[in-house]
């Protein structure tokens, strides 16, 4: 092997490399960054598969609830959840808001911090909560935000569920739609 990262460290290798790609990968293109011996690699492919941290779909690696569980697990404990969290509290106290930090994630956008207006009528949102990319405003900002060849391989995967009358259920609409909040964005 080329890495000279310890035995044990190698399934985080593995999971540094999907991370970076930002999508699902076969072994082969896991591979084309590590150098390892095929044989190698593919046997803790099938071990991360085993026990439920990856999952082959169509020759590509996923990460699984449990994997994904763990990396937002992790998150928790970044040193800055606290500066994060006092933000987000000054910016609710100045707009009066409800203000979410929200990160995107398989099912779309997880809610990983909250604070809450002290409005008598609120949408309850608990952090850990997944809203669709394609009907809330969180999820329609990440995709206008997203270079356009990104953006189409993940609006085509999308599944437009109509939530309300209102909800895109067509790439088209929810395309034209992305366009007008990515001038927005650009204009702010």
């Amino acid at each position: 092997m080329t890495d000279s990262s310890a035995p044990n460290l190698r399934t985080l290798r593995i999971f540094e490399v999907i991370a970076d790609a930002g999508r699902p990968l076969t072994p082969t293109e896991i591979n084309e960054q590590l150098n390892w011996p095929k044989q190698s690699l593919h046997r803790l492919c099938q071990t991360l598969i085993a026990e439920g941290y990856l999952v082959k779909q169509t020759r590509r690696l996923h990460p699984t609830k449990r994997l994904l569980g763990l990396a937002a697990g992790l998150t928790q404990h970044a040193t800055g959840q606290t500066t994060r969290h006092q933000i987000l509290q000054n910016i609710a106290r100045e707009t009066g808001e409800t203000v979410n930090f929200v990160r995107p994630e398989i099912k779309g956008m997880i809610y990983s911090d909250r604070v809450e207006t002290n409005w008598p009528f609120r949408i309850l949102l608990p952090v850990g909560t997944h809203v669709p990319f394609h009907c809330t405003a969180s999820g329609k900002t990440y995709l206008a935000n997203l270079p356009t060849a990104k953006r189409r391989i993940l609006l085509a995967s999308l599944d437009l569920h109509a939530y309300t009358d209102c909800t895109h259920t067509s790439i088209d609409t929810l395309e034209d739609e992305l366009q007008r909040v990515s001038k927005e964005w650009l204009c702010a």
